[in-house]
């Protein structure tokens, strides 16, 4: 790999670092004028409209908070953070659409939307663009082998069950017990299609019934959140 090459995965990797940092973020002081050795251009993926809005545009300003930061103080290696945003509005046709517009321009993609993680999961990887979703995304690469380009930060779906049944367990005495467990998904009115992303974390269920000798009885039921963010259990 060329020197070149090298020197720019280390700072795509610093601003990978600078995005999954960005959760407490002090109020800068404005920074005096700085000389830059250059800039690196940063398209962001964001819903700062649409049924998670209320979450999702926190998000995205943290970062941007942090991106603030970084530059006040440098930057990464000399270079300066700069970001454009394309509202995808948590619809996963936008979020391709905007990953299109920028294709070629991305070092690093964080939707913060398991549906969209899903759908992007091809092109990420034709591409060589590390993407990230914190607490959700693909939970089966987790291990970095079939998908080697998606990267679930935190914890996944199927570890937030099996960490859920654990503690389940211990209140109940343990092992060899049985549970009654209700796992509801979620998916947006508009994307049918993506329903099945609630299975996530059934599939760990049942295994816990083989790893932990369980016996567990559930209902799977969906949240569908309509345009305006409200959600209606179905039945």
């Amino acid at each position: 790999m060329s020197e070149v090459a090298t020197n720019r995965r280390l700072r795509n990797g610093l601003l990978g670092a600078a995005i999954v940092g960005a959760t407490a973020i002090a109020c800068v002081a404005p920074a005096e004028a700085q000389q830059y050795k250059g800039e690196i251009f940063h398209p962001m993926l964001v819903t700062r409209t649409g049924p998670f809005a209320t979450a999702a545009s926190a998000v995205s300003s943290g970062q941007q908070d942090y991106f603030a930061l970084v530059n006040a103080k440098g930057g990464v290696e000399g270079h300066k953070i700069v970001w454009e945003e394309c509202e995808f509005e948590y619809k996963t046709p936008r979020a391709l659409e905007c990953y299109e517009r920028y294709r070629g321009k991305w070092k690093i993609v964080y939707p913060n939307s398991t549906p969209a993680i899903f759908a992007l999961a091809d092109r990420v990887t034709a591409d060589e663009v590390l993407a990230i979703n914190l607490a959700g995304g693909r939970a089966d690469s987790s291990d970095g082998k079939t998908f080697p380009y998606l990267a679930p930060v935190v914890d996944s779906f199927w570890s937030q069950a099996s960490s859920t049944i654990r503690y389940i367990a211990q209140l109940e005495g343990g092992e060899h017990i049985t549970l009654e467990i209700e796992i509801t998904g979620h998916v947006g009115a508009s994307e049918p299609e993506f329903a099945g992303r609630g299975d996530d974390p059934a599939q760990r269920v049942r295994r816990s019934q083989d790893e932990r000798g369980l016996c567990v009885g559930w209902a799977e039921r969906a949240a569908v959140v309509g345009s305006d963010g409200d959600r209606q259990i179905v039945p």
